[in-house]
């Protein structure tokens, strides 16, 4: 493979992601169906942006749409994965089994992960300005993980299944006749709605399955990943959920046991945000050491999400 090519890691996956992501058989047979009745390009195309502006989206592309996700978002994405995955193994589950008397192996936060996190997040962040060369190739290659090779293997694991979602929600707009209409306001948002419905019961057969659960974490990551974009993304506007409610919304799809650590996980995204651009206070967070399972710690930041995002966009609104 010709590295020089290469403008971020995740390029060196990409084509074994897309082929993960068509080992679901509907998915793969519904994308078929697609291209013989609906006019839909069976190739997806990953496309350069200079900001982190575009996530994914179905594009008319001469007598075809073409399913296009943004190389930006992608290597957003994975970087979201990778740092989500270290913080709440080493910064919550470790503390909360301290707590609760559970941590038996005696582990303890790993600092070399914790700092290859922050700068791989850090790193990430930049592409909301503009796109780095030059910052990215200073990531250690997916290709060739060194020191971090646990972390970066677990990291493609959630990204593909990730992006497997990404591509069935925008399958599932085509599939729907939503490419096909001009959707405005509040039915833009329900067919948003109805996209992530479908999306999911590509995969929901699968979660009790062996590799179930990355079907899961891929969902939960990406929802990560759309919250932390920036400020901002609270907003749905007039064309998407409000991100507390499509949260809310997809998670409760997952039917999880209160126990699973998928709601620390998305919880533990939420804080982060509201940490950082929510104005949370410390005296607030400190009451998350009360909280008994992971389905409660996720419950309370979602509730304060809701609260910030009603304070802030009472309504659906255009973003500013």
């Amino acid at each position: 493979m010709d590295t020089s090519k290469m403008y971020f890691p995740v390029e060196a996956i990409n084509r074994d992601v897309m082929a993960y992501t068509l080992t679901f058989n509907e998915l793969f047979q519904d994308t078929d169906n697609e291209a013989l009745t609906n006019k839909l390009s069976r190739t997806i195309k990953f496309e350069m942006e200079n900001k982190l502006v575009n996530i994914a989206e179905i594009r008319h592309a001469g007598e075809e749409y073409q399913i296009v996700i943004y190389l930006p978002f992608a290597q957003f994405l994975w970087s979201t994965g990778l740092y989500m995955n270290v913080m709440f193994d080493n910064k919550i589950q470790i503390p909360m089994m301290n707590r609760a008397g559970t941590n038996v192996h005696s582990y303890e936060p790993d600092q070399a992960k914790i700092c290859f996190a922050e700068d791989t997040f850090e790193a990430a962040m930049t592409l909301k300005d503009a796109y780095n060369r030059e910052l990215f190739f200073m990531l250690p290659n997916i290709c060739n993980p060194m020191m971090f090779s646990e972390c970066i293997d677990k990291a493609n694991t959630v990204y593909a299944n990730a992006i497997a979602f990404v591509f069935a929600h925008e399958l599932a707009h085509n599939f729907l006749g939503h490419t096909r209409s001009d959707s405005l306001g509040l039915q833009s948002v329900e067919e948003e709605q109805k996209a992530d419905a479908v999306a999911l019961s590509y995969f929901e057969k699968y979660f009790n399955l062996e590799g179930g659960f990355n079907n899961k974490i891929g969902v939960a990551a990406l929802l990560c990943a759309l919250l932390l974009l920036d400020k901002e993304s609270i907003n749905g506007g007039f064309c998407h959920p409000h991100m507390d409610d499509r949260i809310e919304s997809l998670m409760n799809k997952l039917q999880l046991p209160e126990a699973d650590i998928l709601w620390g996980y998305v919880g533990a995204a939420i804080r982060l945000w509201l940490l950082q651009y929510g104005g949370f206070t410390k005296e607030e967070e400190s009451k998350d050491f009360h909280l008994k399972y992971y389905w409660h710690f996720y419950k309370y930041y979602l509730d304060k999400l809701r609260e910030v995002r009603q304070r802030r966009y009472p309504t659906h609104e255009a973003m500013p």
